[in-house]
Order: structure tokens, then sequence, then C-alpha cells
């Protein structure tokens, strides 16, 4: 009978019965999805263009999508930079425990989903489809987040 990562097995020890192998480690714990609306994403196009396009393996997508953020007005600008940093900081900080995934601010799951949760100010983050965060706090999204592992690691 071949052995499988699911099945215990038995062994003797000297001078006494059998023990128990431990048993292969957990499977990994789905990450954190965090979904991001924000309306200075939808001049950018970013939202819409997916890494490991057709356009971004050419080079052509960051090319474009830098030459885009420096035609925005000043405000504007600062305010991407900002969302940027804030979303790089939380992928560094979580890796791969969290999903960030960009919202088209033109789209129906955009208006679905500002209805749903009640988007009515900017940045807004929604974790694992349930749970709102809005603001620009990076300590407190950071909170939540580690609140949702946690709750999956007790299960």
């Amino acid at each position: 009978m071949p052995r499988t990562r699911e099945s215990v097995w038995l062994r003797p020890v000297a001078g006494g019965g059998p023990t128990e192998l431990p048993e292969p480690p957990p499977a990994p714990l789905p990450p954190v999805v965090v979904e991001v609306f924000a309306p200075v994403l939808l001049a950018s196009g970013l939202a819409l263009m997916r890494e490991g396009s057709a356009m971004d393996l050419l080079g052509v997508g960051r090319a474009v999508h830098r030459d885009e953020v420096k035609r925005y007005p000043p405000p504007m600008r600062e305010e991407y930079r900002r969302l940027w940093a804030l979303l790089h900081a939380i992928q560094e900080r979580f890796g791969q425990m969290v999903t960030i995934r960009i919202v088209a601010p033109p789209s129906l799951r955009w208006l679905a989903a500002s209805l749903r949760h009640r988007v009515r100010r900017y940045p807004t983050f929604i974790l694992d489809g349930r749970e709102r965060v809005t603001g620009w706090d990076e300590q407190a999204l950071a909170e939540r987040i580690q609140e949702r592992l946690g709750a999956r690691r007790a299960r």
C-alpha cells in the first residue's frame, strides 16, 4: 500500500507499543482579498491592465502608464502616489497572505460594490467582500487585515 500524505503511520518504539508519526503541516490559509476603490485609478487605466498581459510583457503598459501619471494635475498625482505607497506597504507587510484587487471605476462591479458596501469616501478597501475600511490610515487597514488572518487561523 503506497504511503500518502493523509495517512497516519504507526511505528513500533523499542520496549513499547506503536507511536504515531506527526501529521503533515496544515494547508496554507487563503489570502485576504483587499478590493481597492479609488477614483484616481480611473484615468490611469491601470485597473484595466493585468500584470503579465501582452502590453505589460512588451514593456508598453508601464511606459504608457508612467506618461499618463505625469499628465495628472498635481493634487491628483499626489493622491495617486499616496495610494500606491499605501498599497505597496500593505503588500510588503503581508506578502502572500493578501491579494490586492483594483476595481475599475467605470465598471458594473464598481457600481454594485459601491452600493452594497455604501462607499461614499475614497479610498475605500473591502476585505474579503465583507468588511469596509475607508481612509488613508495604513495602520487601521493593517490591523483589520491582521484580525481577518487571525480569525482564519482560529478555525
